[in-house]
């Protein structure tokens, strides 16, 4: 029987889910099941062997939709294998301080699910692009730098290495 994983994303403009998708792509073969859905449409986790998470981050914290996730399944994740993935613009720029804040926006969802221990973490960088957005955060984010900087090979690269993770039996 095939193995199954669910990436639980939250998005607001896109960007996060067409990542999602991608590593749901990369994943999926005869041996595991992909599926990738927006965290506030999953109501359960059973039958799942793995969850990944994906989350954009903006203003350096996680989407409210994603920490309501941990919470409401914090009793259910700490028995599968987890990972993260986060889009950032902090990304942007790949080195070790980067890395060091990215990793550190994740504090809440570790808050919000004490004892949670992710099996790995893909850090990419995002989209910023203001059309999409509206209200206070097209005013705000359209100040910032603008574009599509995700870089999909690096995306591609953390899925295949967290592949053979995911398949191996417990």
């Amino acid at each position: 029987m095939p193995r199954k994983a669910l990436i639980a994303y939250a998005t607001w403009a896109g960007s996060t889910a067409e990542i999602a998708e991608e590593i749901a792509k990369i994943l999926r073969d005869p041996s595991m099941d992909v599926e990738a859905s927006p965290a506030h449409d999953i109501k359960s986790l059973a039958g799942n062997d793995t969850v990944i998470i994906g989350t954009p981050i903006r203003m350096g914290r996680p989407h409210p939709e994603i920490i309501r996730f941990m919470k409401q399944f914090k009793n259910e994740i700490p028995n599968l294998k987890l990972a993260f993935f986060v889009s950032c613009l902090n990304m942007n720029e790949d080195n070790e301080k980067n890395r060091a804040q990215t990793e550190g926006y994740l504090q809440p969802l570790y808050k919000a699910a004490p004892g949670i221990k992710s099996i790995s973490t893909g850090l990419f960088a995002g989209v910023m692009d203001a059309t999409k957005l509206t209200g206070f955060w097209k005013l705000v984010m359209g100040r910032t730098l603008q574009g599509d900087f995700r870089k999909w090979e690096k995306i591609d690269a953390w899925a295949k290495i967290l592949k053979p993770n995911l398949e191996l039996q417990d």
